[in-house]
């Protein structure tokens, strides 16, 4: 994928989110082993992926955007790819609940297109990463990702966040499925107005 390293701004005065605070659009890592991955030639592609095994998930991503300059944006919440670690929590809600969390981490690949509508009548490759780990609810994740992972994610700090931070720790059984265990973002991506619901 290839990216700028720029983002683009809306004012806001609502929350925690303070006047042109609000990232629209998703910066691309600029370190880490996410940024070492990052525009692979597909000859280096496709010779890391030779002999490899596993099951593959595919799917277009709406929020990907051209820019002039032959570049893309990602102007959604998913995938994330804020503190080192691609998430996918906000979106594909029927590809991901297709299976348990134990059978999503068995070898297990998720690559991500872009529209054809964008370039050429093509699908491009915007990422493509391998299932680490997957857990059955938001504070499952919440609790299985390090603070550093948390404040780069967190819907409740950022536009684009894909973590919900849940209001206690040790929610359990059906609880952890209920939006109102959760901090509401003052605004997000999937929630444009204050006191609006959330969309999923």
């Amino acid at each position: 994928m290839t990216g700028s390293r720029t983002c683009c701004k809306r004012s806001s005065s609502t929350g925690c989110h303070k006047a042109q605070a609000i990232q629209t659009v998703q910066p691309f890592p600029d370190h880490g082993v996410l940024a070492d991955n990052t525009n692979v030639p597909l000859p280096c592609l496709l010779a890391s992926l030779y002999g490899v095994q596993g099951r593959a998930y595919s799917y277009v991503i709406t929020t990907v955007k051209l820019k002039k300059g032959g570049y893309f944006e990602q102007h959604g919440s998913a995938p994330n790819f804020q503190g080192d670690f691609v998430t996918l929590c906000t979106c594909k809600h029927q590809m991901r609940a297709s299976q348990s969390a134990a059978e999503w981490e068995t070898n297990v690949w998720v690559a991500g297109f872009t529209s054809r509508c964008l370039h050429e009548g093509k699908h491009w490759l915007f990422y493509l990463m391998k299932v680490d780990k997957a857990f059955e609810s938001q504070s499952d994740l919440w609790y299985g990702m390090s603070s550093t992972v948390r404040q780069a994610k967190a819907a409740r700090k950022h536009f684009l966040g894909d973590m919900f931070e849940p209001k206690r720790h040790g929610l359990t059984g059906d609880a952890r499925y209920l939006p109102s265990r959760y901090y509401t973002p003052p605004i997000h991506a999937h929630r444009q107005h204050p006191g609006g619901t959330l969309r999923r």
